[in-house]
């Protein structure tokens, strides 16, 4: 059973400012995340704990485990990264 992914309203603003040509790529790493897929590139970025960073081409997406699933906070370009770690709450 897949599990839940939840966006925040910062993910959802962020996902919106997204291409639209980029955007099905970041829906089907979601996918991907949601099932725990394993080759999903997936790694904790240093000094953030808990939080964790799912690559998907030019993007990140950095969420935080919730159970029953994860909670999607920021979903960012790479050159953009490190500012959004610093947003983190």
């Amino acid at each position: 059973m897949p599990r839940t992914v939840t966006l925040t309203a910062r993910g959802e603003g962020d996902l919106n400012l997204v291409p639209d040509g980029q955007r099905l790529g970041l829906l089907e790493g979601l996918r991907a995340l949601a099932d725990e897929h394993p080759s999903a590139d997936i790694r904790a970025p240093a000094a953030h704990h808990g939080w964790s960073r799912l690559r998907v081409g030019d993007w990140r997406m950095l969420y935080l485990s919730a159970p029953p699933g994860v909670m999607i906070d920021r979903i960012v370009n790479r050159r953009d990264l490190e500012l959004a770690l610093t947003t983190l709450p």
